[in-house]
C-alpha cells in the first residue's frame, strides 16, 4: 500500500516520517527491514540521525537510510576504488583532448552545469540523457549541440571505464537495475520524492515491487531542479492514498498568503490543505537594498540567478555586515585570525607560539626585528614575552600595527563598529534560489529580477519557474522582503502571471 506524504514547508516531513517509523517499531518490524531513501546526503544524514537518537539504535543498525547512490554503492558491493575520480575524469579528457574539471555528476545526483567549459557540457548532457531516459539525440537537439561529437565522447567515456575497470555515478544505478539484490523490506520510506529522475524511479520501482508498506514524501510545489533531470511528473502521477500534513511550523500567516499566491502560477500539482502555525509576519517591499532595514537575527539574501547578487554583497562590505556568499565567509581568513590575536595579546591575554607566527606575517614589517618569534607551536605566548625577546615594538591596535589593504582595514573596522561579530559565523547568507533549498532564515530577502534565459523559461513554462520562487518565499521565519525589479525580466512576486 502506498501512502504520499504530502507537506509544505515547514510542515515536519521528516518528523512525520520518524513517527510512521515508530510505528513500524512498535508492530516489531526491524530495523533492517526498514528502507529510508533519500535524494541528497544531508535529508539521508538527518533521518538516519535523528532515528537513532530518538530511538537508541545504532546508525550501524540502520543499514538502509541512506541516498540512492550510496544504497546502490553498498548493494553492489563495490569500492571507492571502483568509482570514477576527478583524476579519472582529467585523465579523460586528456587522452581525447577534451578539457574537463570534474565529473558530470555529484554522489546525489546532482548535475554540474557550472562550468562554460565544453567537455563538461557534454558530459552534462550525456548525463542529463542517461538519468531522464531520453536519448541523447533528443537533447543534443534541445540544448543546440553537435550529437555527432556528443555520441563519439560518450562511446570515448564508455571504452575509457572498460579500460580502468571503473563506473560513474550513473552507472552505479543502471549497474543495480541489472544485477542488484533487493532487501527483504517489509517498508520502504522515499524522502524529498519530487527530486528523484526517472532513472531513480526505476530503483524505487524495483525495491517497491515486493514491499507491502510504501512512505513516499514530497511537496510537488518545491520541485525545482528538474533543470538536472527531476521526473516531477512521475511523482505527480502518483497513486495512492493522500496524508496532508496540517500546520507549517515555519511560516506566519502574511508570508504564508504571499506563497499562496505564487502557488496560484503552478499548474499540475496537488492540491494540499495547510495553514501557517501563527497570524503575524513582516512582507515589505523596497525599491533599493539601501532600504532593506537588515534586523537582528539571521538572513537569507537570494537571486535567481548569481550574478544579481553583486550589488547586495559589495552594498554588504560597505557597510561592514559580514556575510556568506558563494559558501565562504567573508571574516574566515587569516587577516580577521590575526586581528582577533593581537587584540587578546593586547588585553593581557596569552595565545599559541603558532598564533603568536600569524600574528607577525600580518604585522607592519617596522614593528618587528624577526621574521617570526622564536616560539614553539604549542608554547603559550604573551606580549610581554614577544616585546622583551622577539623583537616586538608596538603595542598600537590592530588598525595600525597590522598590514591589509585599506579597503580590508576599513571592512573589518566598520564590523567592530556595527556590533556585529568577527568570530561568529555571519548571520547574513547570499546564494541562489537554488542553493537554499531545505534551508530556512529568520529574515528573507528576495530578488525578483531574472536573467533573460530565466525570464524566457518563466514565460514558456511559468509553473517550474513559480516553483523556485516558492522555495525563496517560504524559507522565512519571521519577515520577508521584497526586491523591487529595476529591469523588464522579473518574477512578479504575488501577482497573477
Amino acid at each position: 500500500m502506498l501512502t504520499l506524504v504530502l507537506g509544505g514547508p515547514g510542515c515536519g516531513k521528516t518528523t512525520a516520517l520518524l513517527d510512521i517509523i515508530d510505528g513500524l517499531f512498535e508492530k516489531g518490524v526491524s530495523s533492517h527491514r526498514v528502507g529510508y531513501l533519500t535524494f541528497t546526503r544531508k535529508a539521508a544524514h538527518e533521518g538516519r540521525e535523528r532515528c537513532s537518537e530518538k530511538f537508541g539504535i545504532h546508525p550501524d543498525d540502520l543499514p538502509y537510510f541512506s541516498t540512492l547512490h550510496s544504497f546502490a554503492f553498498q548493494q553492489l558491493a563495490l569500492s571507492p576504488a571502483e568509482i570514477m575520480s576527478q583524476s579519472n575524469y582529467v585523465e579523460f579528457g586528456n587522452h581525447i583532448g577534451l578539457e574537463l574539471t570534474r565529473g558530470p555528476l555529484s554522489e546525489e545526483g546532482f548535475l554540474f552545469t557550472g562550468s562554460r567549459l565544453r567537455g563538461d557540457t557534454f558530459l552534462a548532457l550525456i548525463s542529463f540523457a542517461r538519468i531522464t531516459q531520453r536519448t541523447l539525440q533528443e537533447v543534443c537537439a534541445d540544448a543546440k549541440v553537435d550529437f555527432a561529437e556528443a555520441e563519439w565522447i560518450r562511446k570515448s567515456l564508455e571504452l575509457f571505464k572498460q579500460s580502468r575497470g571503473v563506473m560513474d555515478f550513473t552507472d552505479l544505478l543502471d549497474t543495480y537495475l541489472v544485477k542488484g539484490d533487493v532487501p527483504c523490506l517489509e517498508a520502504l520510506i522515499v524522502d524529498e520524492a519530487q527530486d528523484l529522475s526517472a532513472l531513480q524511479w526505476r530503483i524505487i520501482e524495483k525495491l517497491a515491487a515486493n514491499t507491502p508498506i510504501q512512505y513516499f514524501a514530497g511537496d510537488d510545489d518545491q520541485a525545482i531542479y528538474e533543470w538536472a533531470g527531476a521526473d516531477v511528473e512521475y511523482f505527480l502521477s502518483l497513486k495512492g492514498v493522500k496524508r496532508v500534513l496540517p500546520v507549517s511550523y515555519r511560516l506566519k500567516r502574511n508570508i504564508f498568503n504571499i506563497c499562496q499566491s505564487i502557488v496560484g502560477n503552478i499548474g499540475k500539482r496537488f492540491e494540499k490543505q495547510w495553514e501557517p502555525h501563527a497570524e503575524g509576519g513582516s512582507v515589505e517591499r523596497v525599491n533599493r537594498i539601501e532600504h532593506v532595514k537588515i534586523e537582528p537575527g539571521t538572513w537569507l539574501m537570494l537571486a535567481r540567478n548569481k550574478y544579481l547578487l553583486n550589488a547586495i554583497k559589495e552594498y554588504l562590505y560597505f557597510k561592514g555586515f559580514p556575510f556568506v556568499y558563494d559558501g565562504e565567509s567573508s571574516i574566515d581568513n587569516d587577516k580577521v585570525r590575526a586581528i582577533l590575536y593581537w587584540e587578546n595579546l593586547r588585553k593581557g591575554r596569552s595565545v599559541t607560539g603558532k598564533q603568536a607566527k600569524l600574528v607577525y606575517a600580518h604585522l607592519r614589517k617596522n614593528l618587528i626585528d624577526r621574521k617570526e618569534p622564536a616560539v614553539g607551536d604549542e608554547e603559550p605566548v604573551t606580549i610581554t614575552q614577544l616585546t622583551d625577546d622577539n623583537g616586538l615594538r608596538t603595542t598600537e591596535t590592530w588598525m595600525s600595527a597590522l598590514r591589509m589593504p585599506e579597503h580590508e582595514r576599513e571592512y573589518y573596522r566598520e564590523i567592530k563598529l556595527r556590533g556585529e561579530s568577527l568570530i561568529d559565523a555571519p548571520r547574513i547568507t547570499l546564494s541562489t534560489i537554488h542553493g537554499v533549498k531545505g534551508g530556512e532564515s529568520d529574515h528573507v530577502l528576495l530578488v525578483t529580477d531574472m536573467s533573460l534565459a530565466a525570464y524566457k523559461q518563466l514565460v514558456t513554462e511559468p509553473s517550474s519557474e513559480s516553483r523556485v520562487f516558492y522555495v525563496a518565499a517560504s524559507r522565512a521565519r519571521e519577515s520577508l522582503t521584497i526586491l523591487n525589479p529595476l529591469t523588464s525580466k522579473f518574477y512578479p512576486l504575488g501577482e497573477s502571471l
